[in-house]
């Protein structure tokens, strides 16, 4: 799916469901993000916290809390670019360039 395909989804998603949850998801993503901070292994290299078991931690938790799997993919694609922009902030993470 391309950045632009999944933009629209997600715009799409949020006037079909006004996401109805979103205070609640919020505060769940941030108790993910501290879990996150305490468990993940550095990267030897260059320091940086797991992304991926970031993505893995917020869409899990996403799916127990949205019945519907499409709202959980939904609302964990909208939480994890929050999230990665405070990892991101705090020097958690760092941006990756590639060609």
């Amino acid at each position: 799916m391309t950045k632009e395909c999944w933009e629209v989804e997600i715009e799409s998603w949020i006037d079909n469901t006004g996401w109805p949850t979103h205070d609640a998801d919020i505060l769940e993503m941030g108790q993910v993000y501290a879990i996150w901070k305490e468990r993940s292994p550095r990267c030897k290299y260059t320091g940086c916290l797991d992304s991926k078991l970031l993505s893995t931690m917020i869409l899990e938790r996403m799916k127990d809390l949205h019945c519907c799997e499409h709202d959980a993919y939904m609302v964990s694609g909208m939480l994890l670019l929050e999230a990665t922009i405070m990892a991101r902030k705090e020097g958690l993470l760092q941006r990756v360039f590639t060609d």
